[in-house]
Formats: C-alpha cells, structure tokens, sequence
C-alpha cells in the first residue's frame, strides 16, 4: 500500500516537473532574437463631416426672441506609408484637416420698454491644418546608418464676423471683425548613427498564444526556437496588411494564425476551446509595445517656426452716444534654431515580462527669437524684440514596465529637461544680457490589476514641476513633448522673472461586481 502510494505521488510530481519545464521552455525565449521581416504598408483615409443646427427661441413673458441657425463640417485625409527592411526603417505620414462653421444670429429684447435693443450677428470660419511627419533611416553598413527627417505643420485660421446692433433712439453702430492667425513649423534632423531597435511585440504575442494553448492542453508539442521566430513574422505580416473591414480583418488574421499552427503540427484538438483561446490572445496579447535594441546618433537639427496672429476691426455707419473706433493689430513670432545634437536610446525587454526603456539628448547651438507688433487704435505703433543666444539643452528620461500577463501592467517612468542659454536682447536702440536657465522635472505611474474576473484596481499618477530663472529669458509652454525641444509655444519674459510651477494629478479606481 506504502509502495502504491509512492509510486502516485512519483507519477505525479513527475507530470508536475515536465509541465513546468515545457512552460519554462517558452519563456526562456529571447523577444530580442526576434526581427521584424520585410515589411510594406500603404493607408488612405478619406472622412466627409457635415452638420446643421437651428433653433429658435421666444421669451413673451420677458420680451425676448431669438433666432440661431448655423452649420459645419469638415474635411480629413491622411496618408501613411510604413517599411522595414534590412537596409531601411522608415513611415510617412501627411494629414490634411479642413474645417468650417458658418452662423447667424438674430436677437431682439423689448424688455425695458420704451427701450428697444436688436443684434444681428452672422460668422464665417475656416481652418486648415496640414501636417507631414517623415522618418528614414537608411543602413548602409552592419548597424551603421544615415537618418533624415522631416516634421512640418502648416495651419490658416480665417474668421469673419459681421455685427449689427440697434438700439431706440437712434443708438446703433455696425462692425466687420476679420481674424486671421496662421502657424508654419519645420524641422529637419540629419543625423548619423549605429545601432537598430527592433518592434517584438509579435514575438511576445506569440509566446502568449502557445502559454495559452498548453495550458488548455490544445498545444501538441513544444514548437522550436526558429517555429516560433517563423510564426512571428507571419503574425507581423498579417498585422501590416491593409483591410477596409474590422470583421474582415479579423477573420483572416485568425486564419493566419490557425493555418500557422495546424501547419507546424502544433495543436492536438481544433475544437471550440481552441478557437476560444486563440481568439482571446490574439485580441489582447499585444497591447503593450514591445521594443529591443539600442542607437547611438550624432548630426545637426534646423529648426523654425512662424507664428502671425491679426486682428482688423472695420466700423461702419455709427452713432455718436456709442463712438467705435477702427482697430488693425498684427503679431508675428518668428523663431529659428540649429542645434548640434548627439543622443543614445536603448530599449531592453528583461525576461518577457519587464521592459526597461532610455532616452536620452544633448543639444548645443545658435537660436533667435524676435516678435514683432503693430497696432494702429487709430495711431500706428510698431515694436520689435529679439534675443540672440547660444542654447544648451539636455533631455533624459528612463521607463520600467511589467506585464506578466494580457490583463496586467506596471509602468513608472522618470524624466528631466534641462536649458540653458546666454545671448543678447535687442529692443529699440538697446542691448542688454540675455540669460536663464529653465529646468523640468516628470515622473509618472500608471497600473492596472485584474484580480479577478469580478474585481479589478488601476490607477494613475503624474507629476510635474517646471522652473526658470533668468533675465530676458525664452518663456517655453505647450511643450508636450520635451524630446524635441519644440518650439510652438513660447514667449518673451522681460526683466528679470524667477517662475516655478508644479502639479500633481492621481486616480485610484476600485470595480467590483456584485452580481
């Protein structure tokens, strides 16, 4: 009896130890093994928008009517080209969005009688945003390669709005407003540089669809090292193909995979269970970018923005107990920069669960800004500043993920800008020093913890703190992304300006299904 029970618990603790071995199997895979094969991607886009509104409103008790009716829409395309090869790493991307509103307003009160007060409104707006966003690396040697790139914004906002008011008496007065403000951005990076990093997340979606298989006990055998870099690539090449339907979409794409694995001598029983699992994994195995591999660069960055922004006021017929007076006001930011650039990114999938990522950039060189006003209310004035400076500016930022499975994640991530610069200030007839320095500090969190199928936590934490110090210093806001140092928002700050601004912003949320 002794010995029976023995050889059970031999048995056993045998299936035990195989099963974790042929687990262990799959995770000892190396996601950095795996690189993207050849690859081309081609993706139109075109979307029509438009809309009416009208309404119409009367107050009897008050003595008010109102009459609205307005319409809008717009117009969005957008390009995108992707490749990867051996010799080249690239996408393209060029947008184009139009917009439009038009309104009109009618709106008569007779609440304070005898007084009587109309307003007669009408709008025109228009607005087009063109955006070009191109990356290319070109491999010549090993890891050795040339980069250009280019990044363009081009935006024309044009607003007209026409406004009548009269009032009893012989009060009225009627003006055109035309507001116009447009935006040019472009940059042109060349750089040279060594290293390559590479998307695995296929790779990491393809050990999560065997996991997921072995242990509903659909898996025939352990695929080997080269069937699972092979069932990578086709998981990559379905993923790039283009599709004009979701359902379409995913119906071949799970096909894909199925004649993959049956194809291999993979799966023990293609059953409901198996469809199940594969469609699971296929839907949420890769959600978390997966990236490997490092690059070292060294070159130059032009850089330039423009920014007009005009006001023109036009009063027509008007009485004399409600005086107007034309108005004409244009500014206009002008700032160009070329820097000398050397950065290092490294991306490092630890194990298959972790994710560790760094960035960082160092740049030096010759910068301007100058903005200029002109104001005619009814006299003409014209004032113009610029700064000239030499700008050093350094950028660091490191990222820590873990994802041991689809439904849970970790990521806290660091980061640090610093700037300085020292130049001259012009204005009129005077030059004065210019100097500051500015720093940025960024850490964040976010979580996410499928406990169960009833419970689940996640939260969110981010933290920012901003300082400058300085004299006649470059005032820099809107800058969303740090990495490239932008240059669409910024201001003049004169004298002398100490400004330090910080904010902290969490979100803990708690589910739980009762029932």
């Amino acid at each position: 009896m002794i010995m029976r029970h023995f050889k059970i618990s031999f048995f056993v603790s045998c299936l035990f130890f195989i099963g974790q071995t042929v687990f262990a199997q799959l995770d000892e895979f190396k996601l950095s093994d795996y690189k993207l094969p050849n690859l081309k991607r081609h993706q139109l886009d075109l979307i029509l928008n438009s809309g009416s509104d009208i309404n119409n409103e009367t107050n009897s008790i008050e003595g008010h009517k109102s009459d609205y009716s307005g319409i809008n829409g717009n117009f969005f395309a957008n390009y995108n080209y992707y490749q990867n090869s051996i010799k080249y790493q690239g996408q393209q991307n060029i947008s184009l969005d139009s917009r439009y509103s038009m309104l009109n307003q009618q709106t008569e009160s007779d609440n304070l009688p005898p007084y009587k007060y109309t307003t007669d409104l009408s709008q025109i707006q228009t607005t087009i945003n063109i955006n070009v966003q191109s990356d290319n690396r070109f491999y010549y040697r090993n890891l050795k390669y040339f980069e250009i790139q280019l990044s363009t914004w081009f935006i024309l906002e044009n607003r007209k709005q026409n406004t009548e008011q009269n009032y009893s008496l012989d009060n009225y007065y009627n003006s055109e407003i035309r507001l116009e403000s447009n935006y040019f951005f472009v940059k042109l990076p060349l750089y040279i540089g060594s290293g390559r990093i590479e998307q695995v997340q296929d790779a990491r979606q393809s050990i999560f669809i065997l996991n997921k298989l072995l242990k509903v006990n659909r898996l025939q055998r352990i695929p080997s090292h080269d069937e699972i870099i092979a069932m990578s690539e086709k998981i990559s090449e379905v993923k790039n193909k283009r599709f004009f339907d979701s359902r379409l979409q995913k119906i071949e794409e799970l096909d894909t995979v199925n004649s993959v694995l049956t194809t291999m001598g993979l799966i023990r029983d293609t059953d409901i269970t198996y469809f199940t699992s594969l469609n699971d994994m296929w839907a949420y195995g890769d959600r978390q970018q997966r990236l490997a591999g490092y690059r070292v660069y060294f070159g130059v960055e032009p850089e330039m923005n423009i920014a007009t922004n005009g006001q023109k006021q036009d009063i027509g017929e008007s009485s004399s107990t409600y005086p107007q007076t034309d108005e004409d006001e244009t500014s206009r930011f002008t700032a160009k920069r070329l820097l000398i650039a050397m950065g290092f990114d490294y991306e490092k999938p630890i194990h298959q669960k972790w994710q560790y990522s760094f960035q960082s950039k160092l740049g030096v060189g010759p910068a301007t800004y100058q903005v200029k006003k002109d104001y005619k209310m009814p006299d003409y004035v014209q004032s113009t500043e610029k700064i000239n400076n030499m700008d050093y500016s350094l950028w660091l930022n490191t990222e820590m993920g873990f994802s041991p499975n689809t439904r849970t994640y970790l990521t806290i991530s660091v980061g640090a800008f610093v700037n300085y610069n020292k130049g001259t200030y012009y204005w009129q007839s005077e030059n004065q020093e210019s100097k500051n320095k500015s720093y940025n500090l960024n850490a964040g969190l976010d979580a996410y913890y499928y406990i169960s199928p009833k419970l689940r936590l996640s939260g969110k934490l981010t933290y920012i703190m901003d300082y400058l110090d300085g004299t006649h210093s470059i005032d820099y806001y809107n800058s969303n992304n740090l990495y490239s140092y932008p240059m669409n928002g910024w201001d003049l700050l004169i004298g002398k300006n100490k400004l330090q601004h910080s904010s902290l912003f969490f979100k803990v949320a708690f589910s739980y299904s009762i029932f």
